[in-house]
């Protein structure tokens, strides 16, 4: 769903901004409708999702799942009407049962999918939400045409708000988003749907340019650190640009790099932005400054310039071992070793057409979720698929599936040109090890970057080991 919802919402925000981009009119379409599928093929006999095929249907993972193909459907996309009604009226069942949290968070989720569902919750229990809950829960009553009560409880999100001059934010703080024993609540999450929520009922509000600029400061590369955080991220930041239409005019914008005019130019309406890339030669040994201006010379800036700045290093070969690391006492640890098959002695010399194991050893401090085992591949050889199993184990025709995790260690391995990764939905504490086969298929002297290890939703609790040189004759 993490693909799919900020796919779907990127596309929205093109369309009805009038903004173009050859790159992304090409390849949203077949992304969006790829991911598509594979949901469909996730969900559940009752209607509802899990993390995976064979997990539980579980009532938060299956109002993500609705949202995104709610907000898929009004993004213009074409979205199975079977799936939608069944994954609706599953959620629909759950709900009763569910913490007022979770309800209010479900009604929004039907809201979206144009099913409004009448949360039973008095005034004074919805302004004891979370913050997350109470801004869900304020764009679910609006739409369910109460928006006496949305407006109350924005007031108290407006109170709620953490602020300086610049920049404003909601914490977190109760939003215990909880998915079998793993919390996905963040304060990137729930700055992002309170500012979701002022951007639908209230996008005059002087907070909402501070949120803005706080989820914008809080983006690292790609995105905001995991999948949930980004989705919402990129949900409130679509709503926000079509509330304001703040990128309805061109800007000019001017960079200089250590005080020195480096390039300038005007965004049109019709451009997506611009990509520019900082020679290395244009640098000085020592510290840098960069410096980006909005507006042209001589002319009035008008609107605001969005930005992100990136700096990527490569290290050479040759230049030493990269080491192991992890980031905190929770990290699990993990070690990589390399067997020619058939043979229990590690190696680091094979010839070309040999195939060689690789076995990953995890060392699990702690009970840990949504486990992700991402191993790079060397150059020079290649990862066998040996069960070319795209979707799941085995697929269960009239019952619920079977934890067949529980038998393979793994819900799902993806194996790409590049790395295999493995997704687990549990670990327990203790020692676990997770094998492939790859095969040389060319000579020479190869660098095998760090086998990486984090929680998903804890991208924080993460570890790598030692980077392998290995050897192909």
């Amino acid at each position: 769903m993490s693909r799919v919802l900020p796919n779907a919402m990127v596309a929205q925000a093109f369309r009805k901004l009038g903004l173009h981009s050859e790159l992304l009119e090409a390849d949203l379409p077949p992304m969006v409708d790829l991911g598509l599928q594979k949901l469909y093929g996730f969900q559940h006999n009752d209607g509802g999702w899990g993390w995976w095929y064979d997990d539980s249907t579980d009532a938060h993972q299956t109002a993500y799942v609705l949202l995104g193909l709610a907000m898929t459907r009004q993004a213009g996309f074409d979205v199975d009407d079977g799936v939608m009604q069944r994954g609706a009226d599953a959620l629909r069942a759950l709900l009763p049962k569910a913490n007022p949290g979770l309800q209010a968070y479900g009604a929004y989720v039907l809201a979206m999918a144009g099913q409004p569902f009448s949360v039973t919750l008095t005034l004074t229990e919805a302004l004891k939400l979370d913050l997350f809950s109470q801004a869900a829960l304020a764009i679910a009553l609006d739409e369910a045409g109460d928006p006496t009560t949305a407006n109350t409880l924005l007031d108290n999100l407006r109170e709620a708000a953490i602020q300086d001059a610049a920049t404003a934010y909601w914490s977190d703080k109760g939003d215990n988003a909880v998915y079998s024993s793993k919390v996905m609540g963040s304060t990137v999450r729930t700055t992002a749907m309170v500012a979701d929520a002022l951007a639908r009922l209230d996008p005059g509000s002087p907070l909402l340019p501070k949120a803005v600029r706080w989820l914008m400061g809080r983006r690292a590369g790609q995105g905001w650190g995991d999948t949930q955080r980004t989705s919402f991220a990129i949900l409130a930041l679509s709503d926000y640009l079509l509330a304001t239409r703040e990128l309805a005019g061109g800007a000019g914008w001017q960079v200089y790099v250590n005080d020195r005019l480096w390039q300038e130019g005007r965004l049109e309406q019709a451009e997506a932005g611009q990509t520019l890339t900082v020679p290395l030669a244009t640098l000085v040994p020592g510290e840098n400054h960069l410096r980006l201006v909005l507006g042209a010379p001589g002319e009035e800036p008008q609107g605001r310039l969005y930005y992100a700045v990136t700096l990527n290093a490569w290290r050479a070969p040759g230049q030493g071992a990269i080491p192991a690391l992890q980031t905190s006492a929770r990290s699990i640890g993990v070690r990589r070793t390399y067997f020619r098959h058939g043979s229990q002695e590690p190696a680091a010399e094979f010839h070309r057409g040999d195939l060689i194991q690789v076995r990953l050893t995890l060392d699990v401090p702690e009970e840990s979720w949504y486990v992700v085992v991402d191993d790079p591949l060397p150059a020079g050889f290649e990862a066998l698929n040996e069960r070319l199993g795209t979707t799941s184990h085995v697929a269960a025709s009239y019952e619920e599936p079977v934890y067949f995790w529980e038998t393979y260690g793994y819900n799902r391995k993806e194996v790409r040109d590049e790395r295999v990764t493995f997704f687990i939905t549990h670990l327990e504490p203790g020692q676990r090890t997770f094998t492939y086969l790859m095969r040389a298929t060319a000579t020479g002297e190869f660098t095998a970057l760090p086998t990486q290890v984090y929680p998903m939703y804890e991208p924080e609790v993460w570890s790598r080991s030692d980077s392998t040189r290995i050897g192909v004759r």
